[in-house]
């Protein structure tokens, strides 16, 4: 991704589902009670955490790949999301796994 978040709008998710983006983020308010920011957000969250339990790649690679503009924004994101740094998150797993 070069570095370059990767930004997916609320039109965007709209029209890969046929429907209006009006439509689209009640949807995601009623399915999945947030909104299609947020269910993205903690998506890209969700797919670092496999990539920091099951690789040895940087915190900077894997923030890039999860669609993150840097490893400062992901770190921040991060440990919104799950309490605690990717670092430690890692950390913890492979702690947890030994």
């Amino acid at each position: 991704r070069g570095g370059h978040e990767e930004r997916i709008e609320v039109a965007d998710i709209a029209a890969a589902g046929c429907t209006s983006a009006r439509d689209c983020f009640r949807s995601f308010r009623d399915y999945v009670d947030m909104g299609p920011a947020q269910y993205v957000r903690e998506h890209r969250v969700r797919q670092s955490c496999k990539l920091l339990a099951h690789t040895s790649r940087t915190i900077e690679s894997v923030a890039l790949s999860c669609g993150f503009s840097s490893a400062a924004q992901f770190s921040q994101t991060f440990r919104a999301i799950m309490g605690a740094t990717p670092s430690a998150h890692r950390a913890r797993w492979r702690e947890s796994n030994t």
